[in-house]
């Protein structure tokens, strides 16, 4: 998954850089190094269908997650979702609701509406917030790496609010 390295090391950023508003015992930890390689974080989606794919044990908390594809006639244009899972949501079950209805298909499709255009889901990285009491943490994360990777200019699945 190197064409999404770029994508990975701007989203490391992003979260780094969350961390600096936060006191340091609230602070989002994660083995910022070689995410790609941890099944723990990151599951790899080509050719997989929705029913056989194994759940990474990240998907039980809560937390911020990511997929990322490529516009389906332009394999260059890459794209990414954030989205995130907090007070009573797992990534899991986030995950579910996105996917469900793709559960017999061999690749994830999905649509970016805001751009107009079909996209490949290859690849999903979960940051997850194992702290309960952390939680909270999960939608101004999500919105502040929606935010700062829009003013990157990547192109997002989605936007903060789905506005």
């Amino acid at each position: 998954m190197e064409r999404y390295q770029k994508i990975l090391d701007e989203i490391i950023i992003s979260v780094k850089d969350f961390n600096l508003y936060l006191k340091e015992d609230n602070q989002i930890e994660l083995p910022f190094e070689n995410l790609l390689n941890n099944p723990y974080y990151y599951l790899e989606l080509k050719n997989i269908p929705f029913k056989g794919f194994q759940i990474p044990r990240a998907c039980e908390y809560g937390g911020v997650y990511f997929y990322f594809g490529f516009n389906k006639n332009d394999i260059s244009e890459l794209h990414i979702y954030v989205g995130k899972a907090s007070q009573n949501s797992t990534m899991g079950k986030r995950l579910y609701s996105h996917f469900y209805q793709r559960f017999s298909q061999t690749n994830f499709e999905g649509h970016n509406y805001y751009f107009n255009n079909d996209i490949l889901i290859e690849g999903m990285l979960l940051l997850p917030i194992e702290n309960n009491e952390h939680k909270f943490l999960a939608p101004s994360m999500e919105e502040f790496i929606i935010t700062d990777m829009k003013e990157k200019n990547y192109l997002l699945i989605n936007k903060v609010g789905n506005s």
